[in-house]
């Protein structure tokens, strides 16, 4: 019996040499919470960032950018360069851009100097005023098209006017044209086709946007368009679907391919005040005054949805994009330029300090700004390349004949694949969307977008128009028939199409049933190239011996255009690009260039013969071309007396040529190549790479051996991020993302570290970073290994001599 109870006693005494364990470990140093946590397994720590703050950054290691922002990336390489500054005697509310002119209206309510003016811009280091005009006070918004000038008011007599601008130099002079008053203030201007969408703030009808007929600017003609609301300040219009800055109503996006009724497909209300909206593709930006700016997905119109938003320091006004770079006139903010390479992240990458900022616009890579002071030119970004790099993984599915992008979608004719969509927001790895042949082997040889259609033509056959609304599921809306057709131009519901023999005008306001306007015969000559600005069509043929080659018709009157001038054939013309007062052709012993600011009396102003020229096309003063057999060339024309080339020779299939943002996209025959001639603000970074790096993160001074680290962010090709982890804040090992690892040198001085590497017009991103680790317990003292042995080794004693004397009383017999 004795021997049983030594041998529970012994038991019992082994039982509590755990317990002996902690208070020695205790009496080592440790924390007690940790010894728990190491006989449990969820004894985890973890360490989560989202870089909305940088409480763990350290400034002193850290090179990479956005800490701070909730994106971090690799360091941005750019330079911001205000280039000139033009004093205006009154604030600049209002200001467009088009070919190498600024059109700029100076607001006053009393005094009315100078309130519209015209800048030549072909330096935008050297603007130089051309005319002025001093006519009323109150000038809003400004919209040029062609030889046409729309003025909006926001006070005095409400109205807007027309004013014939084609002699620049003539403000002055008699070229007021027409007005229409209006029962609010003129906010924006927008022009689709013939069509002049204003937008009319307070509207005491309640019919916020209204509608004008601007195909002839001497005779503005009101139309109807009936939809309930008296809040917009912004419009933009894609084709038939227009978007409308509610003021604190957010955003609309209405059907106007009726004009009346007005289908209203969906609404998103926005928390600030959107005095504009930008659309690009199927994004959608939109200025919300005192909330900033927010991005939306209009891709579903019927359906948008609110990706990321920014809040500006200033009051977000009006807006303009170059590829992933976001330019916002910030009010007192100055410019506000934003990263919108990734939607739901925007990042503010610079402010531009400056007086008040009204209206901006963009001038090839250069920013126009319009303020309370005056009107400045800004060089931003990293500027134009050598155009000599074109990027790898050519799309290469499809013969390739001709292109244009919309945001991130490209349309190709491909001959008799017949339409193909392409999405190339990365420009390194295009992606089929999807491919529409045409029944019967259609050959597909030219096409225009303009808003949700795609017009194409035959080659020599009929035109074909198809719903491109959702890029990923092409569907055949309608077409018509035709003859000898070899080009195709698309103004809102107006097609224009060059056919050997002439040129034809056709209504697709219903695109199951085009309606031809009229038909223009010219029996000598051969039409390859057509293009239209304002009320003007230009157009080239390819005969190349004696008589008229490059063609200007006043399109006023759509049923019976006119003549105005024409020039004599110096080559074999095959396309025609026209931007402002200059016109580009391309022909096949050179390039040339007229100056066609007076429509009637055209003047030849340069060309260049190193290069065939089968496509042109423009990015501000410099001029693009494709040739099959010199391959894609970039012109500097700034300086029209020493232009500098630029020449890709490797393009060797060349046909037709186009831009959009950063881009160049070359139909080159046998693929689509895509180029870079601007690198933006927002796409240009340091070739070198660099690092964010954390102070300590863990500050429990206990040690840390095994770690795991995991990150939410986007790695697109040709770019990398290595991770690295030091346990005692000297010795960095390098680690596997999703991997357990552990250190080598073990510490209690956990930081972490991520190395940027990549080419110098993308980067990867971090949007956020969990490290997972547990703490270990440290190893003891010589003191403290003594003191816990003697320690622990007195409880111990104590329990057994309590024990012993409590079995010893249980054995005293009872008398």
């Amino acid at each position: 019996m004795i021997d049983a109870k030594r041998k529970i006693l012994a038991l019992f005494l082994l039982s509590l040499f755990p317990l002996t364990n902690v208070f020695t470990l205790t009496a080592f140093g440790l924390n007690g919470n940790d010894i728990w946590n190491n006989l449990s397994p969820n004894g985890l720590v973890n360490y989560f960032e989202d870089f909305v703050d940088e409480n763990y950054n350290d400034d002193s290691a850290t090179t990479a950018e956005g800490w701070g922002t909730g994106t971090i990336r690799n360091a941005l390489d750019f330079t911001v360069e205000i280039l000139d500054f033009y004093p205006t005697i009154q604030p600049v509310r209002g200001l467009d851009v088009q070919g190498r002119k600024a059109y700029v209206g100076g607001y006053n309510t009393t005094y009315n100097a100078q309130t519209l003016l015209i800048l030549n811009i072909s330096d935008s280091a050297n603007m130089e005023l051309m005319s002025f005009r001093d006519y009323s006070s109150h000038v809003g918004p400004v919209k040029v098209d062609g030889d046409g000038a729309y003025i909006g008011f926001i006070g005095g007599t409400l109205r807007i006017n027309s004013y014939n601008v084609s002699n620049p130099y003539t403000l002055a002079s008699t070229v007021y044209r027409d007005s229409i008053e209006t029962d609010g203030l003129v906010t924006d201007i927008d022009i689709q086709g013939y069509l002049i969408y204003y937008t009319v703030y307070k509207s005491t009808s309640f019919r916020s946007i209204k509608l004008a007929g601007g195909q002839d600017i001497d005779n503005l003609d009101w139309l109807t368009f009936e939809w309930n609301s008296n809040k917009t300040l912004g419009i933009d219009v894609e084709g038939q679907i227009v978007y409308a800055a509610e003021s604190d109503d957010g955003l609309y996006i209405l059907d106007g391919s009726l004009r009346d009724p007005i289908t209203e497909l969906s609404h998103l209300n926005t928390p600030g005040n959107a005095t504009d909206v930008l659309v690009d593709g199927q994004t959608a930006y939109i200025a919300d005054g005192p909330a900033g700016v927010h991005i939306v997905d209009v891709s579903d119109t019927s359906n948008p949805v609110l990706l990321g938003s920014i809040d500006t320091p200033g009051n977000a006004r009006r807006l303009a994009i170059q590829e992933d770079t976001l330019y916002v006139a910030d009010g007192d903010g100055g410019v506000q330029v934003i990263d919108v390479t990734i939607p739901n992240a925007p990042v503010i990458i610079t402010e531009i300090v400056l007086p008040y900022a009204w209206d901006l616009d963009l001038y090839g890579g250069d920013l126009i700004v319009g303020t309370d002071d005056g009107v400045y030119s800004i060089g931003i970004g990293a500027g134009m390349t050598d155009f000599s790099f074109a990027y790898p993984n050519a799309f290469d599915l499809f013969n390739v004949y001709d292109v244009r992008v919309r945001g991130d979608i490209a349309y190709l004719a491909c001959g008799t694949d017949g339409l193909v969509t392409v999405d190339v927001g990365n420009p390194g790895m295009p992606v089929l969307l999807d491919n529409m042949t045409v029944s019967g082997g259609v050959n597909i040889t030219k096409l225009d977008v303009d808003g949700r259609y795609a017009h194409l033509i035959e080659d020599g056959g009929n035109i074909y128009i198809y719903d491109i609304s959702d890029p990923t599921n092409i569907v055949y809306a309608g077409g018509i028939g035709g003859g000898g057709l070899r080009d195709i131009f698309v103004r809102g519901q107006i097609q224009f199409v060059a056919f050997d023999v002439g040129f034809a005008i056709v209504n697709v306001s219903n695109p199951a049933a085009p309606t031809v306007l009229s038909n223009n015969f010219f029996p000598t000559t051969s039409l390859k190239g057509i293009w239209v600005q304002g009320q003007h069509a230009y157009l080239v043929d390819d005969i190349g011996t004696v008589g008229d080659g490059f063609l200007i018709y006043n399109v006023k009157d759509y049923t019976a255009p006119v003549l105005t001038d024409a020039q004599p054939r110096d080559s074999h013309h095959y396309d025609v690009y026209v931007d402002g007062d200059f016109a580009y052709l391309g022909g096949g012993f050179w390039m040339a260039m007229y100056n066609v600011t007076d429509p009637y009396d055209i003047q030849w102003t340069s060309f260049y013969t190193d290069y065939h020229s089968l496509g042109v096309w423009g990015f501000g003063p410099y001029i693009l071309s494709a040739d099959s057999i010199d391959g894609a060339t970039l012109i500097d024309a700034r300086n029209l007396n020493a232009a500098v080339t630029y020449n890709y020779p490797d393009a060797t299939g060349a046909l037709q040529i186009t831009t959009h943002g950063d881009f160049t996209y070359i139909a080159n025959t046998s693929n689509l190549l895509i180029m870079r001639h601007f690198r933006s603000a927002a796409d240009a970074f340091d070739v070198a790479g660099s690092q964010a790096q954390s102070i300590t993160i863990d500050d429990t001074e206990e040690l840390i051996e095994n770690v795991t680290l995991t990150f939410a962010g986007d790695i697109p090709p040709g770019t990398s991020i290595e991770f690295y982890l030091t346990s005692d804040g000297v010795n960095w090992e390098s680690v596997t993302v999703g991997v357990k690892y552990t250190f080598t040198e073990i510490g209690s001085d956990l930081r972490w570290r991520a190395v940027f590497s990549g080419p110098v017009d993308h980067t990867a991103r971090i949007f956020s970073m969990n490290i997972l680790y547990q703490h270990e317990p440290k190893p003891p003292t010589p003191f403290g290994l003594i003191f816990g042995l003697l320690f622990g080794g007195l409880i111990l004693i104590g329990i057994i001599v309590v024990t012993v004397l409590f079995i010893r009383k249980k054995k005293i017999p009872v008398r």
